[in-house]
């Protein structure tokens, strides 16, 4: 029996994280660049895991996390997870062994839902949480254009009105992206998760494989939208906003759209609501794309230990949604 290569490659081996990447269609969310912003807010170690047997290559970024003197594991905010260039029935139990080698207590992999390679995982540890909203830009401008609701098709046809004050211009937009994004995320109520460094945000904004588009009326940017991307896709980041600036949310993604389109990118990826069928869950729906599951996969690897630190923590884990339970505690 061949026994795979697997390796996790650090964030300090740029070029090799870069080579191994280059190997697969991949999203913004696995790129080198993204995963380095999101260090300089968690300063979790951070890899990309890579596996190898045969002709099948597998890859995920992964941050290891300290709790109670053990280690977990997770991937990076955004969209990730797992990409492979063939099914492979055999990789889950070989990734289960490598993590039970790396003394891991247990993980939390989101799953890219635009990544359909089964690596054998069973149901039952694979979760369906959310839906998200894909476009596909190799469509016809005028079939995505029917897709859309009415409200949708009212406010395209409004746009001319405000085209001349919507720019792309990075030097105008991060400023005001990194100035208000906190204040915004706390008016929504985001998750811990949204709570970046400035340091962070800087870095998102300045990749070269980031596009903003803004608002900017009487020389004061209302609002801000950030796009990240490959050649395979791109993803709808997040949207900051003025109360003024509200009104203009959907002609930032619509020359984000043209935008992509005229990079042959073939298709965006808006997210979805902060829960189902929320307000900027229907925000999005109404751009008549594709729904798509969001699942993770929620993983133990040491039983034993994963109880202990749940009864130490004083967790019911029969009755927790959050994944590992014990860091509904202490994150």
């Amino acid at each position: 029996m061949n026994m795979p290569e697997q390796e996790l490659i650090p964030l300090s081996s740029k070029e090799l994280w870069k080579s191994r990447l280059n190997e697969l269609p991949h999203h913004f969310g696995h790129t080198w660049e993204h995963c380095q912003s999101m260090f300089l807010s968690t300063g979790y170690p951070t890899y990309l895991y890579a596996f190898r047997l045969n002709d099948v290559l597998v890859l995920c970024p992964v941050c290891e996390r300290s709790f109670g003197g053990y280690i977990d594991i997770v991937t990076p905010y955004g969209f990730n997870g797992f990409i492979s260039n063939s099914d492979c029935q055999a990789f889950s139990g070989h990734w289960s062994a490598f993590a039970k080698e790396r003394g891991y207590v247990c993980g939390y992999i989101g799953l890219n839902p635009l990544v359909n390679a089964d690596l054998g995982f069973s149901s039952l540890e694979m979760k369906h949480y959310n839906d998200i909203f894909t476009l596909d830009l190799t469509k016809p401008t005028q079939t995505l254009i029917n897709a859309m609701d009415e409200n949708r098709k009212r406010q395209l046809r409004q746009l001319d009105k405000i085209r001349g004050s919507l720019t792309t211009e990075k030097d105008l937009l991060i400023p005001f992206f990194i100035k208000n994004f906190e204040t915004f995320m706390k008016e929504k109520s985001a998750a811990g998760a949204y709570h970046f460094s400035a340091s962070s945000l800087q870095w998102m904004a300045e990749m070269d494989n980031v596009m903003m588009t803004g608002l900017v009326e009487n020389e004061k940017v209302e609002a801000a939208s950030i796009f990240g991307y490959t050649s395979y896709a791109a993803d709808f980041l997040f949207n900051i906003s003025s109360e003024k600036g509200r009104e203009a949310s959907f002609a930032l993604i619509w020359m984000a759209i043209e935008k992509l389109t005229s990079m042959n990118i073939p298709v965006l990826n808006l997210g979805g609501g902060v829960t189902p069928a929320d307000s900027l869950s229907m925000f999005k729906k109404r751009f008549g794309g594709e729904v798509r599951p969001l699942r993770s996969l929620q993983q133990v690897f040491n039983e034993g230990i994963f109880q202990q630190l749940c009864k130490d923590n004083g967790v019911n884990i029969s009755g927790s949604a959050y994944f590992p339970p014990y860091r509904q505690v202490k994150i």
